[in-house]
């Protein structure tokens, strides 16, 4: 499963200026993540039990749109500009920067 996401970032890489646009890319990937963790959990517990409580429901809806998206349109973003091992890079640092941003404006 791994080696689908990995590749992903490649084939924005050379596709971008084309039909897929990293906003694509990102809402194709969310969709097929979200869809795979739902399948996984139909062996286990009821999948859609999240949906049953507003709070939680709430907090899962806010940490979608608030936190996977544009972490991952970021992501794609600078690949399509630039190349695929500086956006990891520049994804990696972004916690370390906000402490350091922290720390010295608190």
């Amino acid at each position: 499963m791994g080696f689908l996401w990995r590749h992903c970032q490649y084939v924005v890489q050379i596709k971008s200026g084309h039909a897929m646009t990293p906003l694509w890319v990102c809402q194709v990937r969310m969709l097929a993540a979200a869809i795979m963790l739902v399948l996984c959990q139909v062996r286990g517990e009821h999948p859609f039990k999240v949906w049953h409580d507003r709070f939680a429901l709430v907090k899962l809806v806010a940490y979608a749109f608030l936190g996977l998206v544009p972490v991952q349109f970021c992501y794609f973003k600078t690949v399509e500009y630039g190349n695929a091992p500086i956006a990891t890079i520049l994804q990696f640092l972004g916690p370390f920067v906000i402490t350091l941003y922290y720390l010295n404006f608190k």
